[in-house]
């Protein structure tokens, strides 16, 4: 008697082999260092940098101790959940230019879960991927650089991949998803997405990006970005270290700045900030 096997479900294990197999990028993912936990990938993908690891180094953790999002926020990063990786990055352009790198990378992150799992997501000003409003991304920009020169960029991406929603802190759950729940709420499928295939889904899409800044082609990349925008054309809530308004997000500039008319009509250009989405009910959310 002859027996059929058929691989159902492929599991979802992380390590160097699993992401470098197949990935077909020739900078970025080409050195990899995989930890099954770590304290920060961004703090050790900077220690490397610093000692002058090679351009596409990236770092990658089954689990962090001591996850970072933006503006001194921790970063719950729970063991085989999600996408806790840093990229290095070492571009010639100036400081003041390296705003389209944290553009670039919320791009290659919506494109290249799109390409792995079908999901399609939205972009919140600067690099927040929501899906229903919910947050299942964050990217954190970190450079280290001179006056006119840029030693290297490390680009931190949490991505929630296999939470259920038990694992989100309660406070959290009206804030917060994972591509799980969303696909399970979509299509009633409780299997778990291969973290490593959208890591290389999202590499890939990182690079090609990477190469067009290099060339110093960005329109590409505002085009991209404008096009998964759930902010551009609505009202926002500014806030900064200095003040706080209400405008309507108007337009991104070709490097990667914000525009917004404030209610007096005065525009504004954002290098970074808080912005909040004001719904059509008044009612403000995001953050």
């Amino acid at each position: 008697m002859k027996y059929k096997h058929r691989l159902v479900n492929t599991p979802d294990v992380l390590n160097e082999y699993e992401i470098r197999y197949g990935l077909n990028t020739k900078i970025l993912g080409r050195k990899i260092y995989y930890f099954e936990s770590i304290n920060s990938t961004n703090t050790y993908a900077k220690h490397i940098a610093a000692a002058g690891c090679e351009d596409g180094t990236l770092v990658v953790a089954d689990k962090q101790t001591a996850g970072r999002g933006r503006l001194g926020r921790t970063w719950d990063s729970k063991d085989k959940k999600g996408i806790w990786m840093s990229i290095v990055l070492k571009p010639l352009i100036t400081p003041a230019k390296a705003q389209i790198i944290t553009l670039a990378a919320s791009v290659a992150v919506v494109t290249g879960i799109m390409r792995t799992t079908g999901i399609v997501g939205g972009i919140k000003w600067p690099n927040d991927i929501l899906l229903d409003g919910k947050k299942i991304c964050g990217i954190l920009t970190e450079m280290e650089s001179e006056q006119e020169c840029i030693n290297y960029i490390v680009v931190g991406i949490g991505l929630n991949v296999n939470h259920d929603i038990g694992d989100f802190q309660e406070d959290l759950r009206e804030r917060a998803t994972s591509l799980k729940v969303y696909r399970e709420r979509l299509a009633n499928s409780n299997t778990q997405l291969r973290r490593s295939d959208i890591i290389k889904g999202i590499l890939i899409e990182m690079e090609k990006a990477y190469n067009s800044i290099k060339k110093g082609e960005t329109k590409s990349i505002i085009s991209k970005w404008k096009e998964h925008s759930i902010i551009l054309g609505k009202e926002i809530r500014v806030l900064s270290s200095s003040r706080e308004y209400i405008g309507r997000a108007e337009d991104i500039t070709d490097d990667g700045r914000l525009v917004v008319k404030d209610v007096n009509g005065v525009m504004h250009e954002l290098v970074s900030g808080e912005v909040s989405i004001r719904d059509i009910n008044g009612n403000l959310r995001g953050g």
